[in-house]
């Protein structure tokens, strides 16, 4: 499970300021919950967006895991369909235990 290839994207974004640096941190918990669990890990489309956030979704069978990094916070949104009302969710992530919910949410 490299996660070198993710780094490098984010940091031909160029964004080297406390966005970038939440999002490497961000990055390395992830790691360490993805490897303490042995759950699937793909490499993420990583985007930078018109506002500065950075921006990485994954795609696991039917799921979507779309997460935003506007300076220091996580913003999620989940998809498993195309009902808007009954098959996204939005939020916020802040704790260890949000990040390995969101993950097994991914995954399983």
């Amino acid at each position: 499970m490299s996660i070198h290839k993710t780094h490098t994207r984010i940091a031909e974004l160029g964004a080297d300021n406390e966005t970038y640096k939440y999002a490497i941190e961000w990055l390395k918990q992830l790691r360490t919950v993805v490897a303490a669990n042995q759950m699937w890990w793909g490499e993420p489309l990583v985007n930078l967006s018109f506002d500065s956030e950075i921006v990485f979704e994954w795609w696991h069978e039917t799921k979507k895991l779309t997460i935003y990094i506007p300076g220091n916070t996580i913003e999620y949104i989940k998809v498993w369909g195309t009902d808007i009302d009954n098959e996204m969710e939005d939020g916020t992530s802040s704790s260890p235990a949000e990040l390995t919910a969101l993950w097994k949410w991914l995954v399983s």
